[in-house]
């Protein structure tokens, strides 16, 4: 791992990481997909 990626990774970890905990919140037990071709995720019936 190159210095440069380690420093920016130590950085912003801690953020993203509270970002996906809050997303997971949200989206609870729904079911997720993803559509490639239409370039679309989707999350239960409502989101």
């Amino acid at each position: 791992m190159s210095p440069e990626f380690a420093k920016l990774l130590s950085q912003h970890i801690g953020n993203a990481f509270a970002k996906q905990l809050a997303f997971a919140d949200v989206l609870g037990e729904r079911n997720w997909g993803v559509n490639i071709s239409e370039g679309r995720a989707t999350f239960g019936d409502d989101l």
